[in-house]
């Protein structure tokens, strides 16, 4: 699976990382993610993502591209490689939700609680 590539992802990650140490909502939390294919979804991918929403998205990236109020998941895949994951709710939980990446795809997130699995 390869990501798509954005220059931008660098300033994302400092961004994300000054926020997270700082009083904002920005937290990293251990997802099952899965991407939707032609039949369905793939299997799942246990990773580490950043919980964060718009504003801060904004501030970390210096645009106005993302909705303040939304929820996102960040999925950092390498040091160029980022999914930015609108959630349709403004929450996480161990039962998959679906959401939308920066160029359409479709994903189902889910928090990895202790003992649970990631299929």
């Amino acid at each position: 699976m390869r990501m798509q590539t954005r220059a931008w992802a660098p300033a994302i990650v400092l961004g994300l990382i000054v926020a997270a140490g700082s009083a904002h909502a920005s937290e990293r939390v251990a997802v099952c993610a899965r991407y939707g294919v032609q039949d369905g979804y793939s299997h799942g991918y246990t990773v580490d993502a950043t919980l964060t929403n718009g504003r801060e998205l904004d501030q970390a990236t210096g645009t106005f591209n993302y909705d303040a109020l939304a929820t996102y998941v960040v999925i950092f895949w390498s040091q160029d490689e980022v999914s930015v994951i609108r959630m349709d709710w403004n929450t996480l939980s161990a039962i998959p939700l679906n959401g939308t990446d920066q160029r359409g795809r479709q994903w189902q997130i889910s928090s990895m609680e202790p003992g649970s699995i990631c299929y």
